[in-house]
């Protein structure tokens, strides 16, 4: 999925982004859940980036 992609789907409402610092990232558990409904081949989650550690709320 490119970044444009995930950029339009935040924007939509249809994945929650956080920001951290200057950037904006995408909750995993949020895509996967997103791409659990909307894909039908299973599909390797991790795209060479850098993991999220969890938000504290």
């Amino acid at each position: 999925m490119s970044t444009k992609t995930v950029r339009r789907l935040v924007e939509r409402g249809e994945l929650i982004a956080i920001r951290i610092g200057g950037q904006w990232r995408v909750d995993p558990r949020d895509l996967a859940a997103y791409l659990a409904c909307h894909r039908t081949e299973p599909m390797d989650l991790d795209f060479g980036v850098q993991r999220i550690p969890p938000v504290l709320k």
